[in-house]
């Protein structure tokens, strides 16, 4: 996949981040991994955990971290996962300790898992700067594009709650796709606008479940 990313940001002319989830995953394979996307010129790196551990070198996020440093220094720039509501398999309190080692272990920057709650946003921030958690957090943003993606959010991030009100305004329109994604695409854009008039983020991580309309 790193040839594929590369031929894409050659053609684009764009920064490529290359997210390797460790899953299942050896030192040697991590390494294999590395030394392919580095040929290709690729230097930024999201590296993530995954669902299944077994068989891997890499339990945690921390951990691949940790050894990307170890093994290849500050060739590549890393950011990692963070969970303004809490990782769906830990407490809220266990995943700011977990964010916390995954800095320590190396990571420039986080990106953060999709957003709909200001206040609790806050609340992540202020509880990272206070465990000393300084790099640049990056908000995860999704414009909600269709009643389906209500179905996919609950697969994808099952912790995460829809506000009640912007669920009630997509409810009432379920049936029609272009009123749906009006009333996600706008919501998103408020959010976004007061998260950097309050100063809680450097930039915005857009997510766009393969779909390209309500992002552009």
């Amino acid at each position: 996949s790193s040839g594929i990313n590369a031929e894409y940001g050659n053609y684009c002319g764009i920064e490529i981040m290359l997210h390797i989830t460790s899953s299942g995953l050896t030192h040697s394979d991590m390494r294999e991994i590395l030394v392919a996307a580095r040929s290709h010129g690729i230097r930024n790196i999201l590296a993530l955990s995954g669902d299944n551990h077994s068989n891997s070198d890499f339990p945690y996020a921390s951990e691949l971290v940790r050894w990307m440093r170890s093994e290849f220094g500050d060739e590549f720039v890393i950011a990692v996962a963070g969970y303004p509501e809490g990782h769906p398999d830990s407490s809220y309190e266990e995943s700011l300790q977990h964010l916390k080692n995954k800095v320590e272990a190396g990571a420039d920057f986080v990106i953060t898992q999709l957003l709909f709650d200001l206040e609790k946003y806050e609340k992540f921030i202020s509880d990272c700067n206070d465990l000393g958690i300084t790099v640049p957090i990056i908000a995860g943003i999704l414009p909600i594009q269709n009643y389906d993606t209500i179905r996919k959010l609950k697969k994808l991030a099952s912790n995460v709650q829809i506000p009640p009100h912007l669920f009630a305004k997509i409810e009432a329109h379920k049936d029609d796709d272009e009123a749906v994604r009006e009333i996600g695409v706008q919501f998103s854009v408020d959010l976004i606008s007061q998260l950097f008039e309050r100063n809680l983020s450097p930039g915005v991580h857009i997510y766009t479940l393969n779909r390209e309309i309500g992002p552009n």
